[in-house]
């Protein structure tokens, strides 16, 4: 690493210790691993000092003109910290762009790759895909950056995902009766190509699930999804010294008629409900911030 990059990453902390504010877009995210304030600045500060990796990359979004952006990333064993650091024409410096945690473990998913999208700035992608199912689904790719052009190449591909709890609780094992939504749409829409029209335009229409047996994954606000699954197994995890949580692999389908879809799960103290600890077997509900990573790019027939 060149003297002069080492230059510039001591003038980004600089800047990241006076401005003391949350990393562009993610502050919700690292709360939920517990890393606040100046622990979270310390984090950022050591990622940038002992980083294991770093790529320069093209800005993927034409908003900003940027004389050099890099991504520099800190490896352990469950979660990578991850910085991205750019340097303004007609500047000597690179300052913090974003920061935000990449998820280690995944689950391979088979997804039709609709679109990306800029929800996170100029700097970042979210990629929006549907499932088997037709629903969509849409996640945030950690490496954007540099993988840009290959997720805007679409088609039917392999993803690994991985969620991150923000809020997370047992879920009661009760009849859910839906009455508005999407699951209603698809319900008329149903009963219209069965023929039957007048139940399609009953007013009062409403779809009734057996929780118990409910796995599903929704989109609620682009990559935050709203999660109903059951935990299938529990491995305890430790980021740092008082930093501990729990990775589940939890059992969701794309919807009430599909099988066999897992994700890994990261669960820390701060997302859970009145003390609950997630135990294997259980049914839980919450939402969760979905990351994605491309398997090869493999365009599957």
């Amino acid at each position: 690493m060149s003297a002069t990059f080492i230059d510039m990453k001591k003038s980004s902390l600089q800047n990241m210790k006076e401005s003391k504010g949350e990393p562009l877009g993610h502050g919700d995210h690292w709360a939920a691993l517990g890393l606040e304030g100046e622990t979270l600045i310390s984090l950022l500060t050591l990622t940038a000092q002992e980083a294991t990796a770093m790529h320069d990359f093209q800005i993927p979004w034409p908003q900003i003109d940027f004389g050099r952006l890099v991504q520099l990333e800190l490896s352990s064993r469950e979660v990578i910290y991850s910085i991205i650091l750019g340097k303004p024409r007609n500047e000597e410096s690179l300052n913090l762009l974003s920061g935000f945690p990449i998820l280690s473990h995944t689950s391979p998913w088979i997804l039709d790759i609709s679109g990306v999208e800029d929800s996170y700035g100029p700097f970042e992608g979210v990629i929006t895909a549907n499932a088997d199912t037709g629903h969509g689904l849409e996640w945030f790719a950690p490496r954007f950056g540099r993988e840009a052009e290959e997720w805007r190449r679409g088609g039917r591909m392999k993803v690994g995902l991985a969620g991150l709890a923000l809020s997370l609780e047992r879920f009661t094992a009760e009849p859910i009766v839906i009455k508005n939504g999407p699951r209603i749409t698809e319900r008329r829409a149903e009963l219209n190509a069965e023929g039957l029209h007048d139940q399609a335009n009953d007013p009062n229409l409403t779809v009734t699930f057996r929780t118990e047996e409910m796995r599903t994954l929704y989109s609620s606000f682009h990559d935050h999804h709203e999660l109903v699954g059951q935990v299938l197994r529990v491995a305890k995890v430790r980021l740092a010294p008082g930093l501990q949580g729990w990775r589940l692999e939890v059992q969701c389908r794309h919807d009430e008629n599909k099988t066999g879809s897992t994700i890994p799960l990261y669960v820390f103290p701060p997302s859970l409900s009145d003390g609950y600890v997630p135990k294997r077997g259980d049914l839980i509900q919450g939402t969760i911030w979905l990351q994605g990573t491309h398997l090869g790019f493999e365009q599957l027939a």
